[in-house]
């Protein structure tokens, strides 16, 4: 990073006001353009003079911003020289009165836009209630509906959906916290998806059964898995119609049922998703992972594969989210995706973490290193040294000041697998198969379930005090 350059870039933004949405966004592109992501900090706390600053979305718009698009550096110091700046290295701050005058028009924009704001969103709403009352169409008989084969709640339609054009469009009304209609959500005959133009979309959600003082209450991602909960286990559910909405409609969902117990129906993304733990810790609710054979799934795939006992019992299991992970245990648990799986959460959870992703990505091939037996602290060279490397498990004693003692990594996976195993065997192929303890399943040795079901067992025990016991 060119540090004049950034120091220039600072003194230039104290000239440009950043309560216009249009002239933040594209300051946060000539930084990012100018800088990469090093230049976040500097966005973000001049983001924060604004009265509107909202941290979340700072983040999400400053992940979307591509750099290369035509708006750099220059631009930054064409916008501050036009308010008075000067590049000359005599750099100032405005007056005080200048910039209490900035936050009063800011202010003023502010409600102004709120007021025209509202007005877009009671047009939204309107259309909504036209375009509901106009479909005729039998939704149960829509493709969508007869792919998920769930039944999808009595208030759904089926109609044209002129936004785009699509002449049979499976419709979802959303409502609001009031519980009154505020948007539509339309999934076309070949799953393409589509929201109402000028509609709200955080706290909306679409009801299945009565919300409103329920003792439980569901809350999935999309409507199908929403649907699932609400078939399988007779409580109301609500659909949030995207991850990021989760938090938003858990909180309208606990006005409507303040002494219900939320369950939230999280994906199973090879972990939790930070979105659903967020949402049951802000409303003292549960979360409930569906498990699929070490697989990503979600409540429709776990109904779908294993039917409705199976589905009811993961609601059953549903457990507290926690206080978020310690941020060791967080990069252990990233060291053991792959590249694909990390690559496409590295933003979220650095964000989270409160690092940069630079950071992050250290961090992670720092611990793969380590545990692959790759670091740079490993003693001699070739595949019998890192065959030989070993890695710190504490061992149960009756002697609580014995220390932990190492084993080769090879010693703990055939332990993981002696135990996880009723038996091994070679099939009719020649190909090694083994019978899984714990699911009555054969799985293929070879096979990527089992090599990342057995990897995820590995980093689970490497990366905890956990004795191997549990194991052996």
């Amino acid at each position: 990073m060119n540090a004049p350059d950034y120091e220039r870039a600072r003194s230039a933004l104290a000239f440009i006001p950043p309560d216009d949405r249009n002239m933040w966004v594209s300051m946060g592109m000539a930084i990012k353009d100018g800088f990469g992501d090093d230049g976040f900090d500097l966005w973000d706390t001049w983001s924060r003079q604004s009265d509107r600053y909202n941290e979340r979305d700072a983040r999400d718009v400053w992940r979307s911003l591509k750099a290369g698009g035509g708006i750099t550096l220059g631009t930054l110091f064409h916008e501050a020289k036009a308010r008075g700046w000067r590049d000359d290295g005599t750099y100032r701050e405005p007056p005080p009165e200048e910039l209490e005058a900035r936050r009063r028009q800011a202010a003023e924009r502010a409600a102004e836009e709120d007021v025209e704001e509202r007005a877009r969103h009671e047009s939204a709403a309107a259309r909504a209630a036209e375009i509901l009352a106009a479909a005729s169409g039998d939704p149960a008989t829509h493709p969508y509906a007869i792919k998920k084969g769930v039944p999808l709640g009595p208030l759904v339609r089926r109609g044209l959906w002129s936004q785009r054009g699509w002449a049979d469009a499976f419709l979802v009304p959303i409502y609001s916290g009031d519980e009154h209609v505020r948007s539509v959500e339309a999934i076309n005959a070949d799953g393409s998806k589509d929201s109402l133009k000028d509609a709200p979309k955080r706290g909306g959600f679409h009801p299945l059964g009565e919300i409103r003082g329920a003792s439980r209450v569901l809350i999935a991602e999309g409507l199908a898995n929403a649907a699932v909960g609400w078939v399988v286990d007779g409580s109301p559910a609500a659909a949030a119609m995207g991850k990021s909405n989760l938090l938003h409609t858990a909180l309208a969902v606990r006005k409507l049922a303040p002494e219900g117990e939320i369950i939230i129906l999280a994906d199973n993304d090879l972990n939790v998703p930070r979105e659903a733990q967020d949402a049951a810790r802000a409303v003292g609710g549960l979360v409930a992972v569906p498990e699929l054979n070490g697989r990503k799934c979600d409540a429709w795939d776990v109904w779908t594969e294993r039917g409705a006992e199976a589905m009811r019992a993961c609601v059953e299991r549903a457990t507290s989210p926690g206080g978020g992970d310690d941020p060791q245990d967080t990069v252990a648990r990233l060291a053991a995706l792959s590249p694909i799986e990390y690559d496409r959460v590295r933003q979220t959870e650095s964000d989270a973490l409160g690092v940069r992703v630079t950071t992050l990505d250290a961090e992670v091939e720092k611990a793969r290193r380590k545990l692959a037996g790759d670091g740079n602290d490993t003693q001699g060279d070739g595949d019998e040294a890192r065959c030989l490397r070993t890695v710190e498990i504490s061992i149960e004693s009756k002697d609580p000041k014995q220390q932990p003692r190492p084993r080769p990594q090879a010693d703990i996976l055939i332990d993981i697998g002696l135990h996880v195993s009723k038996a091994l065997f070679c099939g009719d192929d020649d190909r090694p198969y083994a019978v899984i303890r714990d699911r009555s399943e054969v799985w293929g040795v070879a096979s990527k379930r089992f090599r990342e079901w057995l990897r995820g067992c590995y980093f689970t025990l490497v990366n905890s005090t956990l004795s191997l016991r549990r194991w052996v």
